[in-house]
C-alpha cells in the first residue's frame, strides 16, 4: 500500500527546561511567548519560557512551523533580528496574532491560535516542509 510521508527540515529542535511565572500572563493577555536559552540571565527568568541549547540550523522564514508541544503554528512574518537573536541567545518573541509585519526586530509573528501545550520538557521546533515521499508499506 502506497502512503505519503512529509519531509520536514529541522531549523532548531529544543525542549522547555523552565516556565517562567509570567509566562501564562504574557500568553493570555498578550498573545506573547518569550523565549530564551536556559543560560538567559536570572532577571529574565520570571518572564520567559526557557530551553535547551541548540542550534539554529537555517534561517526562520514566513511559511515554515512553530511546534511547541504538540502543536504547530505557522510563521507568519519574523523580523529583521529575530534570527540573529534565535541563534545567538536562544530568544525571540512570539506573538501569535497572525499578523504579516512584526512590531520589533526580534519578533516572530505566528498564526492567530490559541496556545497550549506549555510545560517543561515540551518539544520547542521551528520545522520547515521539505515536501511530501511517497513510499509502500
Amino acid at each position: 500500500m502506497e502512503k505519503e510521508v512529509s519531509i520536514l527540515k529541522y531549523l532548531m529542535d529544543s525542549r522547555v527546561t523552565k516556565i517562567g511565572s509570567m509566562v501564562s500572563d504574557f500568553v493570555e493577555q498578550e498573545k506573547t511567548l518569550i523565549i530564551f536559552h536556559e543560560n538567559a540571565p536570572e532577571e529574565l527568568h520570571d518572564l520567559a519560557l526557557l530551553h535547551r541549547v541548540t542550534p539554529l540550523n537555517d534561517e526562520i522564514q514566513v511559511g515554515d512551523k512553530f511546534i511547541l508541544g504538540e502543536t504547530e503554528y505557522e510563521v507568519t512574518s519574523v523580523g529583521g533580528k529575530a534570527n540573529e537573536t534565535l541563534r545567538d541567545l536562544g530568544h525571540c518573541t512570539l506573538r501569535f496574532t497572525g499578523r504579516t509585519e512584526t512590531d520589533l526586530p526580534g519578533e516572530v509573528a505566528l498564526e492567530e491560535k490559541s496556545v497550549r501545550d506549555i510545560h517543561v520538557n515540551a518539544p520547542l521546533r521551528f520545522v520547515r516542509d521539505q515536501g511530501v515521499l511517497s513510499c509502500w508499506d
